[in-house]
């Protein structure tokens, strides 16, 4: 048996119907809403206390080590293995991008660096990355 088609577009036309005020009130007064203003100061980071440690095959000339504008570790001559340093770092909760650019004499066969990096109250965690020339230039990206 088949249903009548003009009770059945009433139907849904109903249902719609019922479904538009609900839907007008939610999104209805948006267009009339004062917008808040927007933030245009950065927001406060704090500086939690960290450990940072390089194991490398071959020593570097040169390491510097970078979150943003802050220079975490600048022009070091490495010469121990494992080399440790005790600094400061924000941690943000998206994760936290370190720029690491390493230089080795000229002639250095194809070599690795690992840096690990362990936050007061975190798991350590740690990147190894190899290279085939005598410059290391990237991105580490570490979440807690």
């Amino acid at each position: 048996m088949r249903g009548f088609p003009p009770i059945q577009i009433f139907l849904l036309v109903l249902a719609f119907g019922l479904l538009a005020v609900p839907l007008a009130k939610l999104t209805g007064n948006a267009a009339h809403a004062p917008l808040s203003p927007l933030r245009t100061e950065a927001p406060q980071t704090q500086l939690t206390p960290v450990l940072l440690r390089f194991n490398f095959a071959h020593p570097p000339l040169s390491l510097s080590l970078r979150q943003g504008s802050h220079t975490l570790v600048q022009e070091v001559k490495m010469s121990q293995v494992p080399w440790e340093l005790k600094t400061e770092m924000s941690l943000l909760k998206d994760g936290d991008e370190l720029s690491l650019d390493v230089t080795w004499p000229q002639g250095t066969p194809n070599t690795a660096i690992t840096c690990e990096i362990e936050p007061d109250g975190h798991e350590a965690e740690s990147r190894t990355l190899w290279t085939t020339s005598a410059e290391l230039h990237e991105i580490l990206t570490f979440v807690w």
